[in-house]
């Protein structure tokens, strides 16, 4: 498991992006695998702990990739939720991406529920389709891990295209 303080060592260091993604891609892969190993209806108790552990490695992964980028000051709950729903291959309202820039819009609270909402209904629909594959021991730790691993490393590219281009902050959005 990757710590805050590994973490320095990233962006102190002379790592890459790409090195960062595969280390939070391999700590994914790794949890999901191993919890994954529990057959039959205990397995499915272990969605919940997985999801939570994947879901914050995720957001340690984007925190690094913006430092590394230097955009740690963009850092903020719309470009989190933004860059985690463009990383499950959803569509955000929080930013636009034009061109070499990226616009950041300040959500009203109902815009930002309603993201919120989205997220967690394309999270549910996802545990669904794992909880079948979760009753099969060898292939559900198989196909955990590396769903767990091209997830991270999906969520860790949307980060480095956001991070890569020029961010800018704009007005609030209307409700």
């Amino acid at each position: 498991m990757v710590n805050i303080e590994e973490q320095s060592d990233f962006i102190s260091g002379n790592k890459s992006s790409k090195e960062i993604i595969d280390c939070h891609s391999r700590e994914n892969a790794i949890f999901s695998g191993a919890i994954s190993a529990i057959p039959g209806p205990a397995g499915i108790l272990t969605m919940i702990p997985e999801l939570i552990f994947v879901v914050k490695t995720k957001v340690k992964m984007i925190n690094a990739l913006g430092r590394f980028y230097g955009q740690e000051s963009f850092f903020n709950k719309e470009i989190l939720i933004g860059m985690l729903l463009l990383g499950k291959g959803m569509k955000t309202s929080l930013f636009d991406v034009e061109g070499s820039e990226v616009r950041i819009k300040k959500g009203s609270p109902d815009i930002f529920k309603s993201q919120i909402m989205e997220f967690t209904n394309g999270i549910s629909k996802e545990m669904l389709e794992k909880s079948f594959v979760k009753m099969m021991p060898v292939a559900s730790s198989i196909s955990m891990l590396a769903w767990a691993r091209k997830a991270t490393q999906k969520t860790g590219a949307v980060a480095v295209n956001i991070f890569q281009k020029k961010l800018k902050r704009v007005e609030q959005l209307a409700s």
